[in-house]
Order: structure tokens, then sequence, then C-alpha cells
């Protein structure tokens, strides 16, 4: 198969794409830690990677910890998804992060994820899939998350029927039937996560401009958060119109001229403090979507 044009690929890209783009590029403009991995910070951004052997080819992100272990993160871009064996870009999107995860020379498995990446609240992805592959990382072993899948109370009805459309477009992608328990590997290295770019109340956006505002390099601008946002923006669309790879050198000089880095003492006083909170995170993630409930025994009825 041809390599793709990285025009026809990548094109202008719409807003909410750019936006996605701009936000790795200002994690990698401040030095600050990224999703999923949360003790590395981005070292360079690959926008239409299929050029490189990609799959996954919106956004390839490589990410390093301050001991040095390197971390890549292949990114699909979607602002809707819908999971179903008759969707065509669902089949296409999993064909692809299969592909990716079984490519030994680009992936890493253990070390390195997929991420589809969609807009808060499309749909249910970000509510029983996200619980599906949570509960295949929570697992122990494959056998451990065939017990989840069959039990009561793990995982419900939907969560359980989206395992079987995932496995059987896998299995349809693989020509064969493919064992439980690599579906399982596939599953613990895949993620999806949202943002809520173009949202009224967008979250995500005031985040990364409180970000990039308390970054401000002394002696630039007052609004230096907003307009290095805009241009990060601009340059995310450029770079995946062009299929460039950005590294810090590479990003706008106005940019980084108006922020300064996170220390690297700080990434290490960052690292202790989420590892602290990993305990209690993980109880979060056990106990269900519900969550933990907290009895306040001066709110009970008298």
């Amino acid at each position: 198969m041809s390599v793709a044009s990285v025009i026809s690929t990548g094109g202008a890209g719409g807003d909410f794409e750019r936006r996605v783009g701009a936000y790795f590029l200002g994690l990698l403009l401040t030095k600050s830690f990224m999703p999923i991995f949360s003790d590395a910070a981005p070292q360079r951004v690959h926008f239409q990677a299929r050029r490189l052997g990609w799959r996954i080819d919106d956004l390839v992100v490589e990410a390093q910890v301050e001991a040095g272990q390197t971390h890549k993160v292949a990114a699909q871009i979607k602002r809707t998804f819908t999971l179903s064996l008759g969707d065509e870009e669902c089949r296409e999107t999993l064909a692809a992060a299969w592909a990716d995860f079984n490519n030994a020379i680009l992936f890493q498995q253990g070390r390195d994820a997929i991420v589809l990446i969609t807009f808060l609240g499309t749909n249910r992805i970000q509510h029983d899939v996200r619980w599906l592959i949570g509960q295949a990382r929570a697992a122990g072993d494959a056998a451990d998350f065939l017990a989840r899948r069959q039990g009561q109370g793990t995982l419900n009805k939907q969560a359980k029927a989206d395992y079987e459309t995932i496995k059987a477009i896998i299995d349809q992608v693989n020509g064969s039937p493919v064992a439980d328990e690599c579906v399982w590997r596939f599953l613990q290295a895949f993620h999806v996560i949202s943002f809520d770019f173009q949202d009224a109340a967008a979250k995500d956006a005031a985040a990364i401009l409180s970000l990039l505002a308390s970054l401000r390099a002394a002696g630039a601008e007052a609004d230096a958060a907003s307009s290095s946002w805009s241009e990060l923006i601009d340059f995310a669309g450029l770079a995946a119109a062009e299929g460039r790879s950005v590294d810090y050198a590479s990003l706008p000089e106005r940019a980084k001229a108006r922020h300064s880095q996170v220390p690297s003492s700080k990434h290490g006083e960052l690292s202790r403090l989420r590892q602290h909170s990993a305990t209690t995170l993980r109880r979060l993630a056990a106990a269900g979507p519900q969550g933990i409930v907290l009895n306040d025994p001066s709110c009970a009825p008298s």
C-alpha cells in the first residue's frame, strides 16, 4: 500500500483537531506532563505520522520521564466516534490500532500507548468503553479479565457487548480468531481521552491557558497566554497540513520567548505527588462508574 499524501491525510484539519494538536504543543513548549504517562513530558510531536509507518497517524507524541525512559503515544482524533461492527470509521480505527500495536519496530507493548481522542460527551464511548478498558488494565492477567467480563457487578451488559464488538473487528482484521489474552493486552494499551475544546464552558482550554499564564516569562505581555494559544492553534494546523515533526527548537520563536518551562526539580516533586495519590485513584477506579460514596453522619435523616 502506498504512503498517503500528508496533504490529503492532514489538510487544513478541523478546528477540534488543531486545538488538540495545539494542546500537545503547549505541553512541549512548557515541558509539562502529558496525559496517560503523567510523569513524562513531550519531546517531539509528529503530525500525520503515516509517513513514518504508523497507521494511527493524526499525532504521535514522543515523551520522556526524568529517569530517561521514553514512551510513544499514537493518537487518532475523532470529534465523534461510534463503536459498531457496521461503522466503517470504527473498523478502520481499530484496524489501524491493532496493526500499530503489533508493529514491534514502532511500538513497544507495555511501554507505549494508543489513544482515541474524542470531543467530550459525544457518545457512550466515554462511559462503557472507557470502563471496559479500565477493567482490562486493572486485571492482573487474562484470566482475571475473563472473570470480570463473565461475572456480575464489574462490567455492565453494554460494556460486555462492546468487548465482543472489539474482538469481532480484530478477528476480522486478523483473518482468524484472536486469543482473548491478545485482545486483553491490546485493551491495556488502548486509551480513550476527551477534550472539551469548542464547548462554551471549555475547561480544557481554560487549563492550558492557565498553564501558559503560570509560566509567563518575565517581561512578557499580560495576554501572553492567549496570544501563544492562538499561535499554537495556527501552528498545529500548518504542521498537520505539511506533516511536520515538531520539537522544542522548531516551535514558534515568539511563543518560546513568552514562556518558561517547568524546572526539572518541579518534575520530581510532581512525580512524587502523583505517586502518593495513586492509591486513592486506584480505589476510585475500582469502585466503578458511581465512584466511592462518602457517608457524612451529619447528613443522615433524623
